[in-house]
């Protein structure tokens, strides 16, 4: 079932491409990495959204956060450092063809695939 609504959601994003340009293989590519993988090269680089935060309250940070205000966000001081260098690339995590494709096919033929989703009704 959270198959069929995930596709759902993909098959609705894509049928806006035009808005949005993200068609059906721009969101396989995307997407497909993050819900599908052969067993044994599960993605690390995820496995910190994958954890639970704690329900309960923290002791852990008990001090004050900094209050800042917009002039310190407009302000000039601190901006050597290149922000380019701060995003990390997965340049060296191999790309999984078929999961993408079969992501793609899920969202280009999910109407014939999940013969119920004429009866999915959005809110």
């Amino acid at each position: 079932m959270t198959l069929e609504f995930i596709t759902a959601l993909f098959l609705r994003v894509s049928q806006k491409s035009l808005l949005n340009k993200m068609d059906a293989r721009n969101l396989a590519v995307e997407m497909a990495p993050i819900i599908i993988w052969q067993k044994g090269r599960e993605p690390d680089m995820y496995r910190q959204y994958w954890i639970q935060p704690q329900k309960g309250p923290s002791n852990h940070n008990l001090e004050p956060q900094p209050v800042y205000s917009a002039w310190d966000l407009l302000s000039d001081e601190g901006e050597a450092a290149d922000a380019s260098s701060l995003i990390p690339l997965d340049d060296g995590v191999p790309v999984d063809f078929g999961a993408i494709e079969v992501v793609q096919c899920l969202i280009e033929h999910h109407n014939a695939i999940f013969t119920d989703a004429n009866e999915t009704i959005w809110k």
